[in-house]
């Protein structure tokens, strides 16, 4: 019996270890999508939507609130439609229009927004696992997770 108990008790640590990971992760990809989202706030007045919405991601990944991280991912994954769908209209219109002899510049655009689009779901991935592990705690284990400290390992993969 007291075995099942240490293994029960062992399982429930290692899924706040793992959700503690996963919220340190989180915050380190919103901390760079905010650090972009500054020098973006200085270019245009609506690029500050974005900048909250990363703001937003980061409390709610360091206070553990599902629906913040939730919203976090589920914006990664509208933004990366968004701009794939907006890169890919620009770049079908200039080849229908053939008003340039050179598409160099244009094929290394796509294939940095390609690149961006797949670093923005690789964020939204991590986003939502994190959503999924704190639905996965229990009330006490929340509690635990939020008062505890963890030693810091971020979870790349």
């Amino acid at each position: 019996m007291s075995e099942n108990n240490i293994e029960s008790e062992s399982e429930n640590n290692d899924k706040i270890v793992k959700c503690y990971r996963l919220s340190k992760t989180v915050r380190m990809f919103s901390m760079i999508d905010i650090f972009f989202g500054c020098f973006y706030a200085f270019y245009s007045f609506f690029y500050l939507l974005p900048l909250l919405i990363a703001l937003y991601g980061y409390h709610s990944a360091k206070s553990y609130h599902s629906s913040g991280v939730l919203t976090y991912s589920i914006y990664q994954i509208l933004n990366n439609i968004m701009r794939l769908t907006l890169c890919s209209y620009y770049y079908i219109k200039i080849k229908k229009n053939n008003n340039i002899d050179d598409y160099s510049n244009e094929n290394l655009g796509l294939c940095f927004v390609i690149l961006s689009n797949l670093l923005g779901l690789y964020i939204a991935r991590f986003s939502y696992k994190l959503y999924k592990s704190i639905k996965s705690l229990s009330d006490e284990e929340h509690t635990n997770l939020i008062l505890l400290n963890y030693p810091i390992r971020i979870i790349y993969w």
